[in-house]
């Protein structure tokens, strides 16, 4: 509980820097998905967790045209 309440707080500071640049995973996704990424203590992620996390970023950064992902 206080982790979360950690990372809420920290992604609210780095939202209000990176504006629509900021890529939060968790608003994103349902809790479903993210009962699914994570180990057993969760707070890191697992195998799913990095898989999900590079999607997220490959469709960021594609559709910034940052990256041509072909």
């Amino acid at each position: 509980p206080l982790i979360s309440s950690r990372i809420l707080d920290y992604n609210q500071i780095l939202q209000n820097i990176f504006k629509t640049n900021f890529l939060d995973i968790y608003m994103q996704r349902s809790q479903l998905v993210l009962d699914k990424i994570y180990t057993e203590d969760n707070y890191h992620l697992n195998q799913v967790g990095h898989e999900f996390l590079y999607q997220c970023l490959l469709e960021k950064l594609s559709n910034a045209n940052i990256i041509n992902n072909q």
